[in-house]
């Protein structure tokens, strides 16, 4: 069973993919038990089942010219091939050939692709690409010239406990324009494939003011953890709290709530930690830590101003498409700074 990226043969490189990707393809097909070959991708498929029961990663089969039921049972040619392995085989030979059975056996019964003889390969080629684009997290658009963001994901992340099975909620809190949405946004981009359901819920604050909106974030929350978008609609806020509840409770989902203000909304959308799954992350974004207090989140992250030189270096990026202040521009660029109040937004 193979990885499907051109060019990445090695065990390093493939686990590397399995880990940043989670969105392997397998490929069973007859070829595969081949002796000179079969060895490596018996261990492949190893790593592939490893990192879906490990970190919940989605796993997509494809039984090209072969029947599931063979690769499940090992039937066949695959009854032929494990009996050649396991000839003259020593007992850490023979652990390795169990291991390589299990992990055939389980990639025997997942749910993907069954490719026959007289089988249009070109359509079967378009399904798997609509499944992969509606799987895969989108890659949010983040300002490259921001100052000082490793340092604050590093923390963030770490907050998050990402490994742990809870269900942790963390706010961040602070000033209008000082950074609160370009942090979270980072944080998405950066942890979003760890997580098959992700929802990102933006301007809360200004489009939920009448029930209509709360009622249109409730319906994109579903929308995007369950993938049924036009197969659900909602029509009273209620009812959104109950599919929300009734949908979510036993899933692992990702969900960002950026600027909200108002702590009915809030107990709308991501009331309490027992409406999600074990694993699950809720980020909620704020600019007082009053509401996320009173929500009783497990963290709260305050984005503290710019220092100096920090804000300095973002405004000479914006102002002189470099970090230091352009010739005969350093006194005026540190008043620009400091009349800004080293808020990024303002720089």
């Amino acid at each position: 069973m193979k990885a499907f990226e051109r060019g990445k043969r090695s065990h390093q490189s493939s686990y590397k993919l399995l880990k940043n990707q989670g969105l392997p393809l397998l490929c069973s097909q007859k070829t595969m038990l081949i002796p000179n070959a079969s060895k490596w991708c018996l261990e492949e498929l190893v790593k592939f089942i490893n990192c879906k029961e490990e970190r919940e990663q989605k796993v997509i089969p494809i039984f090209y010219h072969v029947d599931p039921s063979e690769v499940r049972n090992q039937r066949e040619i695959y009854k032929i091939a494990f009996s050649r392995h396991e000839k003259n085989a020593d007992e850490e030979k023979r652990g390795k050939i169990r291991r390589w059975k299990t992990a055939m056996r389980e990639a025997g019964k997942l749910a993907g692709y069954d490719v026959k003889v007289d089988s249009y390969e070109s359509e079967i080629i378009q399904d798997i690409i609509k499944e992969i684009c509606g799987t895969i997290p989108m890659v949010l658009d983040v300002d490259e010239k921001i100052v000082g963001m490793d340092s604050r994901l590093e923390k963030l992340v770490s907050r998050l406990e990402i490994q742990s099975n809870g269900v942790r909620m963390v706010g961040v809190c602070g000033l209008g324009g000082i950074g609160k949405t370009t942090i979270i946004t980072a944080l998405y981009n950066k942890i979003s494939n760890q997580f098959r359901s992700t929802s990102f819920l933006t301007n809360v604050r200004e489009e939920s003011t009448k029930d209509s909106g709360l009622l249109k974030f409730q319906q994109q929350l579903l929308d995007d953890t369950l993938g049924v978008k036009g197969q659900l609609t909602l029509k009273k806020i209620h009812e959104g709290v109950k599919e929300i509840k009734d949908k979510l409770s036993s899933k692992k989902v990702l969900v960002f709530v950026d600027d909200i203000d108002d702590s009915r909304r809030l107990e709308h959308l991501v009331g309490k930690h027992s409406w999600f799954g074990h694993g699950s992350r809720i980020i909620i974004t704020r600019r007082k830590k009053d509401l996320l207090k009173a929500h009783e989140v497990d963290y709260i992250y305050e984005v503290d101003k710019l220092n100096e030189v920090k804000a300095l270096q973002l405004f000479c990026s914006y102002a002189f498409r470099q970090c230091l202040p352009g010739k005969g521009y350093g006194d005026l660029s540190i008043q620009v700074v400091r009349y800004a109040d080293r808020l990024p937004l303002a720089l």
